[in-house]
């Protein structure tokens, strides 16, 4: 299945370009071509931060996201000549099923569930486990990943999916000097990729899918501290990167690098190319998670497209891109 078949399955229309981006930057990130190979894993396991969160709750707040959370439609749509039902105005009980993360897009791929969202009737929760947590950093991966074992061992029949890195870059950062601050967050990158190798054992572990992180310096937090601080946190994003990508295991028959930081590169070099209307100021008017479509900042528009949800993470749109990738890899590269 192509990026394109994907996004126009799940949203009803097809972006050429979106089609055309992914697959050169997933042939650049992987070294071209599928393995052929149908994968078909018997849970997902999510590690990483609060980009990979759901967070449990009663019925009306089951499933919060730090991101933009979306309402129901309410109940007073009616459908037109055509029967199609008007969905506006969105102001009914938060809906954990609509502006799915990342982890989401890629746990309905494989019809998973999770304990915290799972508004597919006859889908398995237990298979989609999240250990991920708020604020994580790459120190707290081990211990997500005893958690995920004493669940079960892994096998090569587990899809374990790794983001985290963000709230390292922020702790690691000098402003007295950035030289060292680039050092220890490739460093940090590093220990993290050692994580992800010895998850996937040579094969007699799971399959593991990992992502790079996207700039901190371009984060409305990372803007806000000025224009040194900011050049330093890209910096210290492109070393934590770097050791991700060029220690230990390559990609290939094991784990697969999901490329977002990257990605997001080309969003941040040419917003508007790629439909976002504001790629420099947070999207919601109250903390998260607790930001729904009906708490969006002053000013902001329900339709308006925006990469950030807060100063630190990043809205529905963005989750959209990085699962429709991770997906990509899943079911063609390299597993």
């Amino acid at each position: 299945m192509t990026v394109g078949t994907f996004f126009a399955r799940r949203t009803g229309r097809s972006l050429p370009w979106l089609a055309a981006l992914l697959g050169a930057v997933l042939l650049a990130g992987c070294g071209g071509g599928g393995s052929g190979n149908d994968f078909s894993p018997r849970r997902l396991v999510v590690l990483g931060d609060e980009a990979s969160v759901l967070l449990p709750g009663d019925a009306t707040n089951r499933g919060r996201k730090y991101s933009v959370n979306a309402l129901d439609p309410l109940d007073t749509s009616t459908p037109d000549e055509n029967d199609r039902i008007d969905e506006e105005p969105l102001g009914g009980p938060l809906s954990c099923g609509r502006n799915r993360i990342w982890v989401q897009i890629v746990a309905d791929e494989f019809g998973f569930g999770f304990d915290e969202c799972n508004p597919r009737s006859g889908v398995d929760p237990q298979r989609g486990r999240i250990y991920a947590a708020l604020e994580a950093r790459v120190a707290d991966i081990p211990a997500q990943i005893a958690a995920a074992e004493a669940d079960g061992a892994f096998t090569s029949r587990d899809l374990v999916t790794v983001m985290v890195g963000l709230h390292d870059i922020i702790d690691l950062y000098d402003p007295a000097d950035c030289a060292a601050s680039r050092s220890a967050a490739r460093a940090r990158g590093a220990a993290l990729k050692n994580l992800v190798d010895g998850m996937a054992d040579n094969g007699a572990g799971a399959r593991v899918m990992y992502a790079t992180i996207a700039d901190v310096g371009k984060t409305p937090y990372g803007r806000g501290l000025g224009n040194a601080a900011s050049s330093c946190l890209s910096q210290m994003t492109t070393e934590f990167n770097t050791g991700l990508r060029i220690t230990g295991l390559q990609n290939g028959e094991y784990i697969g690098l999901v490329v977002f930081g990257e990605l997001v590169e080309s969003i941040f070099d040419d917003p508007e190319r790629f439909g976002y209307d504001n790629a420099s100021q947070p999207r919601c008017g109250v903390a998260l998670p607790d930001c729904t479509t009906a708490t969006l900042a002053d000013g902001v528009d329900e339709d308006d497209r925006y990469f950030w949800a807060d100063a630190l993470r990043f809205g529905a749109e963005v989750h959209a891109r990085l699962g429709l990738e991770a997906v990509e890899i899943a079911t063609d590269n390299p597993f």
